[in-house]
């Protein structure tokens, strides 16, 4: 068990620091973009309130997205935030 622990655990780190360098890319071009956003849980959470004053909830390490009011889901394609925001903020 001893090697298979050890390989788990270094599979486990390098899953964490490719969704830290993922959430770091996604929050990265938010700014790029010019879309204005509130960060919380140290970063981990995006708070993005849209022109019209909706709010979505961002979570950029996995790429989940909500809209607070009318969506009980969370969505789970980033792409698609990016081109709601880019015709909102375009």
């Amino acid at each position: 068990m001893g090697d298979m622990g050890e390989m788990f655990r270094e599979m486990r780190k390098s899953h964490q620091a490719t969704k830290q360098s993922r959430g770091q890319a996604r929050t990265a071009d938010l700014i790029a973009r010019g879309i204005p956003f509130a960060t919380q849980a140290a970063g981990n959470k995006l708070v993005i309130t849209l022109p019209d004053g909706q709010i979505v909830d961002a979570w950029p390490t996995t790429g989940k997205w909500k809209m607070r009011k009318g969506q009980k889901r969370a969505c789970l394609h980033w792409n698609k935030l990016i081109k709601i925001l880019g015709e909102c903020y375009g």
